[in-house]
Formats: structure tokens, sequence, C-alpha cells
């Protein structure tokens, strides 16, 4: 990920590589309790994906996790395209670079601060007959594998949550006569949305009576800026979508003419967005 934002290229795919684990582990979390787990499912999905999903007790667990992992990551498609409209399909690009680099090098520290704890304690584990370099093995491994997760995760939420706003600041400066002057400029920053306030985003649990547990219509999202205003939507329709699902195989063709057959959409799905290949089989 990281030598992908290095080279500029686009990690859309990627990220929903990342919802997909995400909306897999809250289903293996929340799945099979007794309890009603609506608002503490709903909460934690708003709060990593800015996502307003209505769904009841009796809908979550009578869904398949293929069928839940399909609706958060309908949700999010709905979403991260109406944010790229709202903004621009460039911006989207540069966002995702940042929200890559600056995640990987803050988790990439604090990992390194934990493996020195665990270098520093592992050698404790000899006074309970074990072995000090498997035990230390196992745990550096495990200790990495969450690193990985934690930073799909912050990567993913930094993408979703930040939205462009124009900032004003005082500038103090000194004229040829020595005399203190001060004017206002303006400058572009990325600012965290509140979930609660200023982007909204629902799918609705609208589903006629007797259809499948599902989640229903959805709203663009809107970004309020400093004076209240909505941003100025920038639309790029790009390409003519292509109506597959994420996980069936296709065969596409690139500008310079290459071929790669029996590839899965998702691996190329910003590609494919991005005027880059055409879907020539499926």
């Amino acid at each position: 990920g990281r030598k992908q934002a290095l080279r500029g290229d686009r990690l859309k795919g990627e990220f929903f590589e990342y919802i997909e684990d995400m909306a897999s582990d809250w289903y293996q979390e929340y799945t099979g309790k007794e309890d009603d787990i609506t608002k503490e499912l709903t909460d934690e999905i708003r709060a990593k994906l800015l996502l307003n999903i209505e769904i009841t007790n009796e809908q979550f667990q009578n869904m398949t996790e293929d069928e839940f992992v399909e609706e958060i990551i309908n949700a999010a498609e709905d979403f991260y395209k109406k944010k790229e409209e709202l903004t621009s399909p460039e911006f989207m690009k540069q966002l995702e670079k940042v929200a890559a680099l600056r995640t990987i090098d803050e988790k990439w520290k604090e990992h390194l601060r934990v493996m020195d704890e665990l270098k520093e304690g592992i050698h404790l584990r000899s006074y309970g007959q074990k072995d000090p370099l498997l035990e230390y093995k196992s745990e550096a491994y495990n200790e990495f594998i969450e690193f990985i997760k934690e930073v799909n995760e912050a990567t993913v939420h930094f993408a979703f949550k930040y939205f462009p706003q124009v900032v004003e600041r005082e500038v103090k400066s000194i004229d040829e006569k020595g005399k203190e002057k001060t004017r206002r400029e303006q400058r572009l920053v990325l600012a965290p949305s509140d979930v609660n306030k200023n982007v909204k985003y629902e799918r609705r649990n609208d589903v006629p009576q007797g259809q499948p547990a599902g989640v229903g219509a959805a709203a663009a999202p809107t970004q309020q800026g400093p004076q209240g205003s909505q941003a100025t939507t920038v639309r790029d329709e790009g390409p003519e979508k292509v109506d597959i699902g994420r996980n069936d195989r296709i065969t596409v063709k690139y500008q310079d003419g290459k071929v790669v057959k029996d590839v899965k959409y998702k691996k190329v799905m910003s590609d494919i967005e991005n005027g880059l290949c055409q879907v020539i089989d499926k």
C-alpha cells in the first residue's frame, strides 16, 4: 500500500478490500448474541465509515455473512461515489495517498515500540519452561497481523472521514514605511467531519415486507463549509459502469494492449473506473 501511494496509484480497490475484512469482523463479533446489538453495531459502522445504517436486530441475525458484507460494501461504495462527486476524482486520489502514508508511518512507530517491549520481556518466558525464541516468533507474528489490521482500518477511516475545508487566517506583515499591516488569506485544509452534523448519509430500512432483510435506499453525503454552504460539486462521469459483482472473474484489456484474464473485478475496479482498462469478457 505504501509503495502504491508513493507511486501515485489509486488505492480505492485496496480500501474496499479492507472494508470487506472490517464487515466480516463485525459480523463475526456481533452475530449470535442474545442481546439487541443494533445500536452498538450501527454506532461502530457510523464511527468507522460515517454510514448511518438502519438495521434491526432480527434482520441482522437472519443475514448470512455474505449478505451483511454486501450491504456494507454497497453502502460504502455509494458514499464514496457521492464523496468523489462532491469533491473530485483527483482530490480523492490525493486523499487516498495521504491517508495511506500518514497512517502507515504513524502505526509503524507504534508497532516498533510494541516490538521493543516484547523483546525486553520475552526472556521471562523461560521461567515458565517455555522457549523464549519460539514465544517471540509466535507473538511477533500475531503483533504484525494486528498491525496490518489496524493500518487498514485507520486508512479507510481517514479516507472516509476527512473532507476539504477552506479556512481563513490573519497574516501580519510590515510595509515599506515600517507600519504593520494585517491581511486575511484562505487556504485549503483537510478537516474531519462530525458524523452527527456535517456528513449525512443513510441507507434506510424501507425494504418491502416479505423481501429479504436489507437496508434500502441511499442519500448523498453533504459536507458543510466554513460558512455553512455546501462544497462545490464536481462531477466526473468517467467510463461506462459495468454491472459486475466484486468477486466475479473477468478479462480486461489495458490501453497499452495488455490483456489480464480471470481476475476478480474488485482487483481492477479502480483501473476500470479511471479508464485505464475495459472489460472485454465476463
